[in-house]
């Protein structure tokens, strides 16, 4: 190593790292009470240094120690300065050319090296921990770090030596050298053993090791080092690094604050409160806190002062910055939740609040009414907080296109109608509404004669929680006039099957006040249908006069040349269906003046299934199955099976089998028919090949099933 001032070299610090084999953590880097401090550095988040700053260096005098680590747990042993040499307690780093507080682990506090030239051993013995409820701890893991950097100048008989009673010594991490090498370090012998030696290999300034070892509760370690200059050692706890941070995306109060905090056994290791309005990532954090590892941490969030977390949505999400960690890591929704750290893990958690919408209105879709009658919008009021709360609202307001304002007729909640909105809205409070749950109101008004026209409804609500009331929400209904007072209804059939006729029937009325004479009734088939019969028109009420009905190719039209104010004309269109899954038959009637007004229906096509075939060798007289052994002149027996399971009756079935040409014909059936099924197959010559069809004619019913048979012989 260099010599210090051309004289002095720079000594062999050897660290004693204390890893907590059952679970270990630390509170951010500064000196404390706990007699412990933490550094940066590759593993600086696992590591506490113990101040050694109150230890009698005689040789052979034992000073019993306790250090307070920052979870509350106590570590206690014996430290013994075992000669020749007499070391002092120093700080990191020991001089300008060492590894440990220059290149790794800066800024530690106290005095954890013992420094001193010569020939020096220290041991910890009787070493003990207990945790912050005295619940002993049995397992620890030392380690030993060189703090200066043992090399060539400290002699031929220079070395570094690690010895412990507990489990053989393992490389916890190599601290590079102020030159940034991690190659150019002392040579080290007995990695993998109970004592471990490292002698000089470099001239200068090298790097150093750190060393670990597990021994249980009682046993003990030592360090020793021998060097013709200045050497030191010191000992650090390495525990797991827990970090909890509040996250704000929003709030529903500018004033509203939160308080994140971690525990162990019930007691408070380190808490945070977040404090102005902003928002954003680790509004509040705790810093990283050293925890003993393989133990459970319950990590929390409260409200401060005024806050309401009802008012909020709660996550909480962590990760963990070492690698190849197996530890869980929680996720979800809460405000409460537990981690149990394992040794070396740094691991950051942090609850994310956004706050809660407090109220959602809903509406209807967008209908037509017709002028004079009565119509109603509904409105959905949700509460979207965690708790229970009221609505508020001053009540609707009905805004036509054209015209004086409307007075609803009613306000209706759960099959009863009001005269006044505060009266329903007190019925809708009578009880709070329970968290996340709706409420669905009725705004009945009287639709003015404004044909074509719209009439808009609004509606605002807010939330009351706990004194807070949220901001207001509001949804908006329009509703549209018929032009003319004129309405469309499309009904019919709603359920077929491949082939199955769809009966249609559009109900055209003039609800007035006026004529509509030429009003154009449209009503274009989707593609797959095809119309059967001749579409038909019968007036239903008032003086109409049923029109022409055309067709041309898959629309259906007429023009209502005579549709006075009153009156309703019926017309009725049949259509096959095709195979698709549904068709959705969307009619208009158009006056001439003024927006159309529709109709639609959508039938369902159930889709048939249920077909099997099995083969039985008759010749040998096998069981049937999907496959069957032959040799040439077998018979063999082809059954087809097909049953209705679409749940509505199915028009015609046909059956298609290309017989293998490794066979030939010799007969078929159609099988036992269903009651109103009637049967034909057409099937190649007997001794030929080719494909066997069964038409099956009628309607065969939900349930009912068709059995065909084909013989044919292997050739």
């Amino acid at each position: 190593m260099m010599h210090r001032a051309m004289v002095r070299k720079t000594m062999l610090f050897l660290a004693f790292l204390l890893t907590i084999a059952c679970a270990s953590a630390f509170r951010s880097a500064r000196a404390d009470a706990a007699q412990c401090y933490v550094a940066t550095g590759k593993t600086a988040n696992v590591l506490c240094w113990l101040d050694m700053s109150s230890i009698n260096t005689a040789t052979n005098v034992p000073t019993a120690m306790s250090w307070t680590l920052p979870d509350g747990s106590v570590l206690r042993g014996t430290v013994t300065s075992l000669g020749p040499t007499v070391p002092t307690a120093t700080g990191l780093p020991t001089y300008g050319g060492s590894a440990l507080g220059n290149t790794a682990y800066t800024g530690v506090g106290g005095k954890p090296a013992f420094y001193g030239g010569g020939t020096v051993q220290i041991q910890i013995s009787n070493l003990s921990l207990v945790d912050s409820k005295s619940n002993s701890i049995s397992n620890f893991t030392i380690a030993g770090a060189d703090a200066e950097t043992l090399d060539t100048g400290d002699g031929a008989s220079a070395y570094v030596s690690w010895t412990t009673a507990g489990t053989p010594w393992s490389q916890l991490e190599i601290m590079p050298s102020t030159s940034g090498s991690s190659t150019t370090i002392c040579t080290l012998s007995g990695l993998g053993t109970q004592n471990a030696t490292c002698v000089p290999a470099y001239p200068a300034n090298d790097a150093a090791y750190i060393l670990t070892s597990v021994v249980s509760t009682g046993q003990s370690v030592a360090m020793g080092v021998s060097s013709g200059s200045l050497q030191g050692m010191a000992f650090a706890v390495n525990l797991a690094s827990l970090t909890l941070s509040k996250n704000v995306t929003s709030r529903v109060n500018a004033s509203d604050e939160f308080t994140v905090n971690i525990a162990q056994n019930g007691a408070s290791i380190a808490s945070a409160t977040t404090s102005g309005k902003t928002v954003g990532t680790a509004q509040a954090t705790t810093g990283a806190v050293g925890v003993l590892p393989a133990r459970s941490y319950t990590l929390t969030e409260a409200a401060t002062g005024q806050t309401n977390l009802g008012q909020y949505a709660s996550t909480y999400a962590c990760t963990n910055a070492t690698t190849g960690s197996t530890t869980s890591l929680p996720s979800g929704v809460g405000t409460s939740f537990t981690v149990t750290p394992a040794l070396n893990d740094r691991v950051s958690c942090a609850f994310t609040n956004t706050a809660l919408t407090l109220t959602n209105v809903a509406v209807t879709p967008t209908k037509t009414v017709t002028a004079g009658s009565t119509a109603t919008a509904s409105f959905t009021l949700t509460n979207t907080t965690a708790l229970a709360a009221t609505f508020g609202s001053a009540g609707p307001t009905l805004t036509p296109s054209t015209g004086s304002a409307i007075v609803p007729t009613g306000y209706v909640y759960a099959g009863t109608t009001y005269t006044t909105f505060a009266a329903m809205l007190a019925a809708v409070n009578a009880s709070p509404t329970a968290a996340n749950a709706a409420v669905t109101i009725g705004i009945a008004y009287t639709v003015p004669a404004i044909f074509g026209g719209t009439v808009t409804i609004s509606l605002g609500a807010d939330v009351t929680l706990d004194g807070s009331t949220s901001a207001l929400a509001t949804a908006t209904d329009v509703d549209t006039v018929s032009s003319a007072g004129l309405s469309l209804t499309k009904t019919g059939t709603t359920q077929t099957s491949p082939g199955g006729l769809i009966a249609y029937s559009l109900y055209a009325y003039n609800g007035g006040p006026g004529a509509s004479n030429g009003a154009i009734l449209s009503d274009p088939l989707p593609a797959g249908l095809t119309i059967t019969g001749t579409p038909t028109c019968a007036v239903t009420t008032g003086a109409a006069v049923c029109p022409t009905v055309s067709v041309s190719g898959n629309t259906v039209t007429a023009t209502l040349a005579t549709f006075p104010a009153g009156s309703g004309l019926t017309f009725s269109v049949t259509a096959a269906a095709g195979t698709a899954a549904s068709y959705t038959n969307v009619a208009t009637l158009t006056p001439k003046t003024g927006s159309p007004v529709s109709g639609s229906l959508t039938t369902a096509v159930a889709q048939t299934n249920g077909i099997t075939k099995t083969v039985q060798n008759l010749t040998s007289g096998t069981a049937a199955g999907a496959s069957d052994a032959a040799i040439p002149g077998d018979l063999l027996q082809y059954t087809l099976t097909f049953q209705n399971t679409t749940g509505v009756p199915i028009h015609g079935v046909t059956l298609v089998d290309p017989l293998p040409t490794s066979v030939t014909f010799s007969a078929a059936s159609c099988g036992t028919l269903p009651s109103g099924i009637t049967c034909t197959y057409a099937a190649p010559a007997v001794g030929a090949t080719g494909t066997v069809t069964f038409s099956y004619a009628g309607v065969l019913q939900s349930g009912s099933t068709l059995a065909a048979t084909i013989n044919a012989y292997v050739k």
